[in-house]
C-alpha cells in the first residue's frame, strides 16, 4: 500500500490489479486474520476401488486394495469407482490481487493408468469418478495368465494427492 504505484509500467489496454494497494485497513485486517487461522490443504485419501463385473451372470461388486488381485477373462468389462474420504472435497479461500478473500471448493480428478486392456477414460472427476476397464483379447495375451496393474492418483487442485494400484489376473 506505501509502493508508489506510478513506478509500476503500464501497457496498453491491460489493467493490473491493485495488489493490495488500494485496500482499507479493515481489508488488511481481515487477510492478516486469514492467514493466522487457515488450515494447510489436506491431501484426499483412496478408502478403496469398488469393482463391478459386467456383462456377466455374476455381477458382483468387489473391493481392490493393493494386495487383492482379482480374475479376468479376456475381453471382460469391470466398472472401477474410487471411494475417497468425506472431506476430500475442502472448501478453502484464497486472496485476489485486490486484497479480496475468494472462496473455493475444492474439485478433485481421478487420473487412470495401466499397463495392458484399455480404460474408457483417462480422467474421471467426482461427481462422476466410475471408469470402465476392458481386459485384452485372448489374441493379445502371451501367456495363460497374465498380470495387470491398474493406477489411479486423485488430485484436489492444490497439490494433494493420493494413489493406490491394484493387480488384475487376465486368464486365457
Amino acid at each position: 500500500r506505501e509502493t508508489d504505484t506510478s513506478q509500476i509500467p503500464e501497457l496498453e489496454g491491460i489493467s493490473l490489479p491493485s495488489l493490495c494497494t488500494t485496500a482499507s485497513d479493515a481489508q488488511i485486517a481481515e487477510i492478516f486474520d486469514f492467514l493466522r487461522v487457515r488450515q494447510p490443504n489436506q491431501n484426499p485419501r483412496i478408502e478403496m476401488i469398488e469393482l463391478g463385473r459386467l456383462l456377466r451372470t455374476d455381477s458382483s461388486t468387489l473391493s481392490a486394495t493393493s494386495s487383492t488381485a482379482i480374475v479376468l477373462s479376456p475381453g471382460e468389462r469391470i466398472s472401477l469407482t474410487p471411494v475417497i474420504n468425506e472431506d476430500a472435497a475442502e472448501s478453502y479461500q484464497v486472496i485476489d490481487g485486490n486484497c479480496n478473500l475468494m472462496d473455493f471448493t475444492e474439485k478433485p480428478v481421478f487420473s487412470w493408468f495401466t499397463n495392458l486392456g484399455q480404460l474408457n477414460s483417462q480422467i474421471s472427476r467426482l461427481k462422476d469418478p466410475t471408469n470402465i476397464y476392458q481386459a485384452p483379447a485372448a489374441s493379445e495375451l502371451e501367456s495363460a495368465e497374465t498380470m495387470v496393474r491398474i493406477f489411479v492418483v486423485v488430485r484436489d487442485g492444490r497439490g494433494g494427492s493420493d494413489h493406490q494400484s491394484f493387480d488384475i489376473v487376465i486368464r486365457k
